[in-house]
């Protein structure tokens, strides 16, 4: 949880300030922080409940996890999107598979 929030924490944007300066602002709200890493940490306890062949409750955590970190993780991928139309060879550099 904590390597995850430093990393999200990393993730600004450009935004247009007072007097049209330029600046950068966080990419998610606290709330979308939160949000998303505890859909992180409902899907790890999903995958342990597959793995114990709770099957049931295992299906209740999937839905949980995506349903908290839905959002969050589409706003991740425009960032993505964005940072790589602007470095241009991000996706080569880093090996991202097409569509990721």
């Amino acid at each position: 949880g904590d390597a995850l929030l430093s990393l999200l924490n990393e993730f600004t944007v450009n935004s247009e300030a007072e007097g049209g300066l330029k600046q950068q602002t966080p990419a998610f709200t606290s709330y979308m922080r939160d949000r998303l890493i505890e859909g992180y940490e409902q899907s790890l306890e999903a995958n342990d409940a597959y793995n114990r062949k709770n099957y049931e409750k295992a299906v209740e955590l999937y839905q949980d996890a995506i349903e908290n970190g839905r959002k969050p993780a589409l706003i991740l991928q425009e960032i993505r999107d964005a940072r790589g139309n602007e470095s241009g060879s991000e996706m080569q550099q880093y090996g991202y598979p097409a569509g990721l």
